[in-house]
């Protein structure tokens, strides 16, 4: 049977590793807000064309984050069979495949700074933009997939709060960057290189501070990286580490290439379609960091339980964590409802953005609380061992009904901007739906399995 669990030990659990990790997501998602915020104080045709830029940013933080959570899942489960030694050696084989993509992905970013915007559509002073931000900010994707790799070694054992007070440190560090090029620097391609360089230097910060509290919490982790230990450790653990990690890492990909056609969906409708998109999504995440957040938190906790065979466990945590979600999310919804146009005022005077953006801001509030079953459901089966079929599920949702949609209601029903967010509701109700009743259906099998 399953029910919401009222176990004030598992909602503490729950609340005490999720909160931290939301508030981290946040405010990193805020140092981009902000970002965005400051770039379009420049002019709202440089937040757009940068903004455009955050899906090709996102596949690659996607990389980063599928590959630690691979390692985390693995090592969390572990860590429930008290194989503590096996864990950390998941850990360190996790960071170092996460620093090689980090060093090529830095590479590619620099190599084709000067094409990415025109391939996205953009014109040519636009694409001026992309390139000193794409060779700026691209350089330091090393620096983001470290933050991702030692993120990790911290969530494993459970201590969430680090992280965030690291991502507060880079959240105000990256803020006061930002003010000073405003304040400092004159023209508008002086201003973006320092606001770039800002983005940079506040994500170095940030894996200094996370080196520092992994070697203050395990001060022989570091002995894992010798290159014979490395390679032990990989040759034993490679199968299970990539049997999670391909299904994770493709789904996310996939997603963000979509994103990227959304943009140059939106880039045809107009260029205030494009730059109403941007701010809308930023308003978006506000809410969706709490979905990830809890799902990466249950996951942890489910992982956990899972390599102990403790499905009662498994079924509270999943559970207890929706309850947690629905009424967080109605909780943000109603302020982001309420004062909508004053949120819009912070980005932008133009009366067209405004007006598009409001036009969809009600079906992104929908979504969001349709995507908490969904996330959900899609963390919990890849903690329970089921990596393959949540994620070619989103996959071919996404690919044939999401994005066929979209093209079908932008351009032949001539929806304008309200047309991708329609498609994307459509999707998500029936992602949801799907991946609810699997991991129903597996939980309900574990438990019959467990009796006999």
């Amino acid at each position: 049977m399953f029910y919401f669990s009222n176990n004030k030990d598992s909602l503490k659990e729950i609340s005490l590793l999720s909160f931290p990790i939301a508030l981290d997501l946040l405010f990193l998602f805020l140092i981009f807000f902000l970002d965005s915020w400051f770039l379009s104080y420049i002019s709202d045709d440089i937040a757009g064309s940068i903004g455009s830029l955050f899906s090709i940013f996102g596949i690659c933080a996607v990389i980063f984050r599928a590959i630690s959570q691979a390692g985390t899942v693995l090592a969390s489960k572990y860590m429930g069979m008290n194989e503590i030694n096996k864990s950390r050696a998941v850990v360190s084989i996790s960071i170092s495949i996460n620093l090689l993509f980090g060093l090529l992905l830095s590479a590619l970013a620099i190599i084709f700074s000067k094409k990415i915007g025109l391939w996205l559509g953009l014109n040519e002073e636009q694409n001026i933009y992309t390139t000193i931000y794409l060779q700026i900010v691209g350089a330091s994707l090393v620096f983001l997939c470290l933050r991702y790799a030692l993120a990790s070694r911290l969530y494993i054992s459970k201590n969430s709060i680090s992280n965030m007070v690291i991502t507060i440190i880079m959240l105000v560090s990256s803020t006061i960057f930002n003010i000073l090029a405003i304040l400092f620097l004159k023209g508008n391609i002086n201003m973006l290189i320092g606001i770039s360089l800002g983005t940079m230097l506040s994500q170095i910060l940030s894996v200094i501070c996370l080196l520092y509290f992994v070697k203050k919490e395990d001060n022989s982790f570091y002995k894992l990286f010798s290159i014979k230990l490395l390679l032990c450790n990989f040759i034993t653990f490679y199968k299970k580490l990539f049997s999670i990690l391909l299904p994770v890492t493709a789904e996310p990909i996939v997603t963000q290439f979509i994103n990227i056609a959304f943009t140059i969906i939106a880039i045809n409708i107009s260029a205030l379609a494009l730059t109403a998109r941007v701010y809308v999504t930023n308003l978006q995440f506000i809410i969706l960091a709490f979905s990830l957040a809890f799902s990466i938190g249950a996951q942890i906790l489910i992982s956990n339980y899972f390599g102990a065979k403790q499905i009662e466990k498994i079924k509270k945590s999943f559970f207890n964590s929706i309850f947690l979600l629905i009424l967080i999310t109605l909780l943000l919804s109603l302020p982001v409802f309420i004062l909508k146009e004053n949120l819009f005022n912070i980005f932008t005077n133009n009366g067209d953005i405004k007006l598009l953006g409001l036009q969809v801001i009600y079906i992104c509030l929908l979504i969001e609380f349709i995507k908490i079953l969904g996330l959900m459901s899609t963390f919990s089966l890849v903690g329970i061992g089921d990596s393959v079929y949540p994620n070619i599920c989103s996959i071919l949702l996404m690919c044939f009904i999401t994005l066929p949609l979209s093209i079908f209601f932008v351009f032949y029903l001539k929806a304008g901007l309200i047309g991708i967010f329609v498609a994307q509701l459509i999707e998500e109700s029936l992602r949801a739906s799907i991946l609810f009743h699997r991991f129903i259906l597996k939980i309900k099998r574990m438990g019959e399995l467990h009796l006999h």
